[in-house]
């Protein structure tokens, strides 16, 4: 199940987070002044919602909370999710600087216009120094019924098994590291789940055990698999996000970074399942240290008024 509904926050104080930095070496801070990462991370958000909507999905372009200073307010999958059967959950942030980024009136109109059954708040679980962080924590499976994430101090286990039992998917916990043999913060960093497909970065496991088992369960699986090695993940080969248009039609998103470090040959892999567009994201990526999956939250909830 993919999503044709999406929601994107235009990054109106995007910057350089030195808290978030600690576990991410995906960031790295730039040359150039405040307003100008701003503006372009402005420009370079806009351009993707623009190419989202010329292929037929619905994007919901919502602004930040207007009275703080919110970094990666434009990576709002982290702190929300939404789910087919109704569910929101509110996520409990790693970071505090980014548990700022808990938007009342984006739940507000998630309410006011789709069917929201119940929302599971999470937020507690800081208090324990227990964290998840969405679907940046968390890729699904659902066609399988399984649940994918990857170890690090932002996934924490007892709230991966208890999203898997709350959804009755069978939780897989893998252990990803970057180059400096560090574990790599976010699963969907690590591997994404697509129409046919799934891209993944073995070279990044570091146990031979998770190895086997991860191969056991493919097996048993329909995807293709695509293996991206340790330098086409450092480009966000995996931080990719499979969506369906209004069309019905397959469309996989990703940054123009990634597009260019996937081979010929695994493009046209990917092109078996489903178009693909990209966009320039860069200064996102290089200062905030996540793509275009990053940016996007689905929207799996029922509008209440359909057509």
């Amino acid at each position: 199940m993919f999503a044709d509904t999406v929601l994107m926050v235009r990054p109106d104080s995007f910057g350089y987070n030195h808290q978030t930095a600690e576990s991410n070496s995906f960031q790295h801070s730039s040359l150039l002044d405040n307003s100008a990462i701003k503006k372009q991370a402005v420009a370079e958000s806009e351009k993707l919602r623009q190419k989202l909507v010329d292929y037929n999905i619905h994007v919901l372009y919502m602004y930040q909370l207007q009275s703080m200073e919110l970094p990666d307010a434009v990576f709002p999958n982290n702190w929300f999710s939404t789910h087919a059967d109704g569910t929101i959950i509110i996520y409990p942030m790693c970071s505090p600087s980014r548990r700022a980024e808990y938007n009342p009136k984006i739940i507000e109109y998630l309410k006011h216009n789709f069917i929201v059954k119940q929302i599971l708040d999470f937020r507690d679980y800081t208090q324990k120094d227990q964290f998840l962080e969405g679907t940046g924590s968390l890729v699904l499976d659902l066609k399988h019924q399984m649940l994918f994430a990857a170890k690090s101090i932002r996934t924490h286990h007892n709230l991966v098994n208890e999203i898997a039992s709350n959804f009755n998917l069978k939780p897989c916990t893998l252990t990803f590291n970057d180059d400096f043999n560090q574990p790599i913060y976010h699963t969907n960093v690590c591997l994404s789940v697509g129409n046919g497909f799934m891209v993944i970065a073995k070279d990044n496991l570091s146990d031979d055990a998770e190895k086997k088992l991860l191969n056991e369960l493919l097996s048993k699986t329909s995807h293709e698999i695509i293996t991206i090695s340790k330098s086409q993940l450092n480009h966000f080969c995996g931080n990719i996000l499979q969506l369906m248009n209004k069309k019905k039609e397959p469309i996989l998103v990703m940054s123009t970074t990634a597009f260019k470090a996937f081979l010929p040959s695994q493009i046209k892999q990917l092109e078996k399942h489903t178009s693909i567009i990209h966009s320039d994201i860069s200064t996102i990526e290089t200062t905030g240290g996540g793509s275009a999956r990053c940016m996007i939250a689905e929207i799996f909830l029922k509008p209440k008024n359909q057509n």
